[in-house]
C-alpha cells in the first residue's frame, strides 16, 4: 500500500484536485501494488451511513430493473443526485443547451417529496402537528439520502421553516428564509460559499424574487377577450418565460465566470425542458412506490416514463445541436462579475431611464478600467512552459498582444493536450487567437495537440518541416491543414521572422536539406529558434540532438541566450558540453513528464547544467512554469501566488 499526498495544481488553469479533496476532509490517497491484496468485509454493526447507501443503491437498481441505462442514469441525477450514470455526450447536450441545472436535485424534487410525505403521513390520521413534524423529519432524510447537495438543503431547510411558521401561526419573510437557509448551510460547511452548487442555488433564487416582479411588471399582459382559457394559459406560458428569464440573469455572472459559455437557446428550452423535468420527476417518484406494490402495472407506467425521458433527451439534442445554442465568451475577472451583479441587480430597483443611465456608468467604468490598467501596466514577453507530461507545450505572448505557441503535447489514449491544456490555458489568459503555431518536429509529443487547437482556434500561421514520415497523428496534421488552408512555412537555419515584433526571431537549424539529405534522426529536423526581445534572448530547441547541437557550434557567441528549453527533454544525447559553453544560458527549462519511462532528465546531463551554475527548472518537479522579459531582463515568476 503507497500513501501520497494528492497532486498540486500542475497548470494555471487546472482544476485544484489537492484543495478540492482537502475541503472533503480527505489529505491523502492510497494506492495498492496489488488489487488482489483488498478484502472487503461485511460490517458487524450497523451504521447509519451504510443504511443510506444500501437505499441509494436498491433504489438504483430498481431504476435499472425498469428502465434502459441511459433513463435510469437521468432519473438517478433527478432523484438521487447521481450523476454518474448520465452519459458524457448527454451532459454536453444539457450543458450547451443551458439547462444543465436540472440535472442537479432542486427545489422542484424537494416540492415533490414533501407532497407525497404530505399525502401518506395524512393516510395515517395522525394530528396535524404530528404531520408537519414528520415531513420535515422525511425532509432531512432526503438531504441525506441525496448527499447533502446545496440547492437540497437549502430548499427542504426553507420548506421546513416554512411549515414550521404554518403550525406556529407565524408570518414568513422570503429573504429571512433564503439567509437562514443560507446561514444554517455555512454553519455545517463553511467550504460551501466557494461551490459552485451552492453560488448558483442561491443567486437562482434570490433572483427570481427580486427580478421577476420587475420584468412582470414591464412586459404586457397576453389579452384574448373573447378567449379567457387562451389568456390564462399564454400569461402562465409568459410567467414561466420571465421566470426562466430572470433566474438565468441572475445567475449570468457566475455561469460566465466558471463555464465561459453564454447560452442562447436555454429561455426558449426551458420552456419545455422545466415541465417535462416536473412532470419525470413526479412519475420517477411514483415508479418507485408502484414497483414495489404492483409489479405488474410499474411494467406499464415505466413505459410511460421512458417515453417521457426520451422525448427530453431527443429535446435537448435537438437545441444542442443549433451552432447559436451557446456563445463561447471570454474570460472574465472577479471585478467584471462584481459589475455583471450589480448591473442586473439594478434591473430589481430602478425605473427603466435610471437603469439604463446607471448600465452606462457601470460599463463606461469598466472600459476606463480596461484602458488605464492596459497603460500602467509595463508591457512584458510572458512565456509559460505547461506541464503537458512528457512532451512540450509552450505559450509565448507578446507584448503587443500576439501569441506564439510551440508545439501541442500528445494525444494517446484519450489524453489530448490541446485540449485537456493548451486550449483551456489560452481562454483562461483570452489569449484564443494563436498567431504563430511553431510545430518543431512530427514526433505525436509536440505535434498531438495541433489538431484541436487548429479547430478550435484561429490559427494565422504555422511554422513545420514538410517531411516524409509515416506517422498517422502526423499524416492526420498535414490533412487538416490543407482542409483549413492554414498558411505553412517550412524553416530552415539563417531564416528571420519579424511578425511578431517587437519579438524576432531567428532559425538555427536544421541546416539545409532535401529529399535525399533528409537526417535518419527526425529529432534532428526539430525548429531550432531563438528569440529576442530588448536585449534578453530565448533558445527554443524543440528535440535536437548531439549531432544538431554540433552543427550550431559554428555559430559561436550568437547562440548566447538567457533562457534555454533544455534539448530533447534533458536526454543522455544532447547538452553537449561545447553547445551549453556557447549557449551559457542562465536558466534552463526542461519539459518532462513525471517518472516517465524513458528516464529522462538524464542524470549525466544533469550534471552538466549544475557543474555550470545554470538554474534548472522542471515541470516533473514544479508544473507549469511561468518567465517574464521587460526587455532587460528574464524573470522568474511563481504563478501560484496568483490563482
Amino acid at each position: 500500500l503507497t500513501m501520497r499526498k494528492p497532486a498540486a495544481l500542475r497548470n494555471p488553469q487546472d482544476f485544484d484536485y489537492a484543495t478540492y479533496l482537502n475541503r472533503q476532509g480527505t489529505y491523502y490517497e492510497a494506492f495498492l501494488d496489488d488489487p488482489m491484496l483488498l478484502q472487503v468485509r461485511p460490517l458487524r454493526t450497523i451504521e447509519f451511513s451504510r443504511l443510506i447507501w444500501t437505499l441509494r443503491t436498491r433504489i438504483e437498481r430498481h431504476f435499472k430493473h425498469y428502465l434502459t441505462s441511459a433513463s435510469a442514469g437521468i432519473l438517478s441525477a433527478l432523484i438521487l443526485g447521481e450523476r454518474s450514470g448520465v452519459d458524457d455526450q448527454i451532459r454536453n447536450d444539457f450543458a450547451n443547451t443551458g439547462v444543465i441545472h436540472v440535472l442537479a436535485v432542486s427545489g422542484l424534487h424537494v416540492g415533490y417529496v414533501s407532497l407525497i410525505l404530505i399525502t401518506l403521513l395524512g393516510f395515517v390520521r395522525l394530528p396535524y402537528r404530528l404531520q408537519i413534524m414528520g415531513v420535515i423529519a422525511g425532509l432531512g432524510f432526503y438531504i441525506i439520502l441525496t448527499g447533502g447537495a446545496a440547492s437540497v438543503m437549502r430548499a427542504s431547510i426553507m420548506g421546513s421553516l416554512l411549515l414550521a411558521a404554518n403550525i406556529l401561526e407565524r408570518k414568513t419573510d422570503i429573504f429571512n428564509l433564503l439567509a437562514t437557509a443560507a446561514v444554517v448551510i455555512l454553519l455545517i460547511d463553511p467550504y460551501q460559499l466557494n461551490r459552485i452548487g451552492f453560488q448558483l442555488s442561491f443567486a437562482a433564487v434570490l433572483s427570481i424574487v427580486l427580478l421577476f416582479p420587475a420584468l412582470r411588471s414591464n412586459v404586457p399582459r397576453i389579452n384574448f377577450q373573447t378567449h379567457p382559457r387562451i389568456t390564462s394559459l399564454s400569461n402562465g406560458v409568459l410567467d414561466l418565460f420571465l421566470v426562466s428569464l430572470a433566474a438565468q440573469l441572475g445567475t449570468l455572472g457566475i455561469t460566465i465566470y466558471y463555464f465561459h459559455k453564454l447560452p442562447l437557446i436555454s429561455l426558449l428550452a426551458n420552456l419545455v425542458v422545466v415541465p417535462m423535468i416536473g412532470l419525470i420527476v413526479a412519475t420517477g417518484m411514483a415508479l418507485l412506490l408502484i414497483g414495489s406494490w404492483i409489479p405488474l402495472f410499474a411494467l406499464w407506467w415505466a413505459a410511460l416514463l421512458e417515453g417521457l425521458i426520451g422525448f427530453l433527451l431527443w429535446f435537448v439534442k435537438l437545441c444542442a445541436s443549433f451552432k447559436w445554442a451557446f456563445l463561447t465568451v471570454p474570460y472574465i475577472s472577479i471585478s467584471d462579475l462584481i459589475i455583471i451583479i450589480v448591473g442586473i441587480g439594478l434591473i430589481a430597483f430602478l425605473r427603466r431611464q435610471r437603469l439604463i443611465a446607471w448600465l452606462l456608468i457601470l460599463g463606461l467604468l469598466r472600459i476606463n478600467w480596461s484602458v488605464w490598467s492596459s497603460v500602467l501596466v509595463s508591457p512584458v514577453c510572458d512565456l509559460y512552459m505547461l506541464d503537458v507530461g512528457q512532451g512540450d507545450g509552450l505559450v509565448l505572448h507578446t507584448p503587443q498582444g500576439k501569441t506564439m505557441v510551440i508545439d501541442c503535447g500528445l494525444n494517446f489514449h484519450g489524453r489530448d493536450m490541446g485540449r485537456d491544456v493548451i486550449s483551456p490555458f489560452l481562454r483562461s489568459q483570452n489569449w484564443t487567437t494563436i498567431d504563430l503555431l511553431v510545430l518543431t518536429h512530427p514526433h505525436n509529443d509536440h505535434i498531438g495537440g495541433a489538431g484541436y487547437l487548429l479547430d478550435h482556434h484561429p490559427v494565422r500561421r504555422v511554422m513545420l518541416q514538410e517531411i516524409e514520415y509515416s506517422s498517422y497523428v502526423y499524416q492526420q496534421l498535414l490533412a487538416t491543414l490543407d482542409s483549413l488552408r492554414t498558411p505553412v512555412q517550412p524553416m530552415l537555419a539563417g531564416m528571420i521572422d519579424s511578425t511578431l515584433a517587437p519579438v524576432y526571431l531567428r532559425c538555427d537549424g536544421p541546416r539545409i536539406f532535401d529529399a535525399h539529405s533528409v537526417p535518419s534522426n527526425v529529432n534532428n529536423v526539430s525548429i531550432d529558434l531563438q528569440l529576442f526581445y530588448g536585449t534578453t534572448t530565448l533558445l527554443l530547441t524543440g528535440d535536437a540532438e548531439q549531432e544538431m547541437e554540433a552543427d550550431q557550434l559554428p555559430y559561436g557567441s550568437l547562440l548566447q541566450s538567457d533562457l534555454l528549453k533544455v534539448p530533447h527533454h534533458g536526454s543522455r544525447t544532447s547538452s553537449i558540453p561545447a553547445y551549453l559553453d556557447l549557449v551559457q544560458p542562465t536558466y534552463a527549462l526542461i519539459s518532462v513528464g513525471e517518472g516517465n519511462k524513458y528516464g529522462h532528465p538524464a542524470p549525466e546531463t544533469l550534471t552538466k547544467y549544475d557543474d555550470r551554475k545554470i538554474n534548472l527548472h522542471r515541470t516533473d518537479l514544479e508544473g507549469a512554469i511561468h518567465f517574464a522579459s521587460d526587455g532587460i531582463k528574464w524573470r522568474y515568476l511563481p504563478w501560484r501566488q496568483n490563482q
